[in-house]
């Protein structure tokens, strides 16, 4: 892609743009439009627990083919349904198909 990278304090890097999902709503719809944005070449996309498309965007990078190592994705931490902080995050990992990896 024709943006740069940031790297992390772990020493991986991130793209700078990511394909936001923050409009798309849920379903069909937003699982085809984020499978057309992995297909122009984003490997970074963008989603929140409040957009409530976690599932959808996790559902289009899991169909892509493409490697975990090769995809990022970030949500943002919303405090729906009055969970805490962990089982939040967890349920994110999980609607965006991605194992749970969270220890707090």
């Amino acid at each position: 892609m024709p943006w740069d990278s940031l790297k992390l304090n772990d020493g991986t890097t991130i793209p700078t743009v990511a394909f936001g999902t923050w409009k798309l709503g849920n379903g069909q719809q937003t699982i085809d439009e984020v499978d057309q944005a992995i297909s122009v070449g984003f490997n970074h996309i963008d989603t929140a627990q409040a957009y409530r498309n976690e599932e959808e965007a996790g559902a289009a990078l899991s169909e892509s083919g493409l490697k975990r190592e090769d995809v990022y994705i970030t949500t943002k931490y919303s405090g729906l349904n009055g969970l805490d902080i962990e089982t939040s995050i967890n349920n994110s990992l999980k609607n965006a198909s991605i194992p749970s990896v969270a220890t707090f």
